[in-house]
């Protein structure tokens, strides 16, 4: 959709768009709001790449062809049921004191998803879980989004490579590099490889702790508490 049409939109029909939301407008103070505005500003271009787009329910929508796609021309009880950031974000921009706001607008392509609701028996609870189950996911911490820098790439290799001896035993360290892969490794292949990946990386004695991972937080720990005087 267009991030101009998805502006006018909510200047017509204002918060009732949202009203099965979760969660009305956060301000543009918050640090997600504040780079939904900064791209709109300076990267329009790119908006389809760097947001999730809005979820939308709606019932009885009529489509027409349109050359070689279809064009949505009706659609009844129409909510955003994920997505309020991004849309009042745009809409904000588009009453703003900023010139060509609207050029700037038509530059924007959100991803959206339309759930037709039509043939649902209870509509009112069926938007309820929607939005409660699109609005929920994994937090995504900051140093998830360093996995892939060659920095943390080597230490993996290292950890890895690199064979220790404790109480006549040789085992390693594994550095997690991407977030829960101890236990995706861990959990590969047949019994027997299970059996010797936790010989390598051993849990603690009390079995509650793994004593022999590490975390690129844990990692930015000992580096400071080594270097420090």
């Amino acid at each position: 959709m267009p991030g101009y049409i998805l502006a006018d939109i909510y200047r017509k029909y204002h918060q009732r768009l949202l009203e099965l939301n979760v969660r009305s407008f956060l301000s543009a103070r918050g640090k997600v709001n504040r780079g939904i505005r900064d791209t709109i500003q300076n990267d329009p271009n790119r908006f389809v790449a760097y947001n999730n787009g809005i979820t939308v329910t709606a019932t009885d929508i009529k489509t027409i062809n349109d050359g070689e796609a279809k064009r949505i021309v009706h659609a009844k009880n129409f909510q955003i049921v994920n997505g309020g950031q991004t849309t009042v974000s745009l809409y904000n921009q588009l009453i703003s004191s900023h010139d060509n706001n609207e050029e700037l607008l038509r530059k924007i392509t959100v991803p959206i998803k339309i759930l037709d609701l039509s043939r649902m028996a209870s509509i009112d609870e069926e938007v309820k879980l929607i939005s409660e189950f699109s609005n929920t996911q994994n937090t995504v911490r900051k140093s998830d989004f360093y996995a892939n820098d060659p920095f943390h790439v080597e230490i993996e290799k290292l950890s890895r490579n690199t064979t220790f001896i404790e109480d006549n035993v040789p085992v390693k360290w594994f550095y997690e590099r991407s977030r829960g892969s101890y236990d995706l490794e861990k959990n590969r292949g047949s019994s027997s490889d299970r059996n010797k990946f936790q010989k390598t990386y051993p849990k603690s004695a009390a079995g509650d702790e793994i004593s022999h991972v590490f975390t690129k937080t844990d990692l930015g720990k000992f580096e400071l508490s080594f270097g420090s005087k």
